[in-house]
């Protein structure tokens, strides 16, 4: 039987996603967690601490750009997609969304900034995004 061919990304129905990255341990660094393939917004962030790493610890989602590598520096240079999130608490922590910087072009990747002593964090980051613009 022979394949199939691709289907365009602009020929498939709207993106509704939940991301769910969980980290433990040495997972916690600056890395990528999702590729655009079209624009997409993101609609929310929420992180679920089940082991503090540090008390000054923080995650903050960020946005490398389009034609951007997503290396760890690109991504703690990359733009806030959402304010810090402080994982200093156990349970489930809202992050705020930068409305202003929330709408992302195909191409770009999104990531997560640690800062602080994260080795020892536990826990479960949950992004809600979207192709579908209001």
């Amino acid at each position: 039987m022979p394949g199939e061919n691709v289907l365009p990304v602009q020929h498939y129905p709207d993106d509704f996603r939940v991301i769910n990255y969980f980290v433990h341990d040495t997972s916690a660094a600056d890395e990528p967690i999702f590729y655009c393939d079209r624009n997409m917004v993101v609609d929310s962030i929420t992180v679920s601490v089940a082991v503090i790493g540090a008390a000054s610890s923080t995650v903050t989602l960020k946005a490398v750009a389009s034609g951007t590598n997503p290396t760890a520096a690109n991504i703690v240079a990359g733009t806030a997609v959402s304010s810090a999130v402080a994982l200093d608490a156990l349970g489930a922590i809202a992050g705020t969304i930068v409305n202003t910087e929330n709408s992302l072009l195909a191409g770009a990747h999104l990531g997560l900034d640690f800062t602080g002593t994260v080795s020892a964090f536990r826990g479960l980051v949950t992004i809600r995004i979207r192709s579908r613009l209001k």
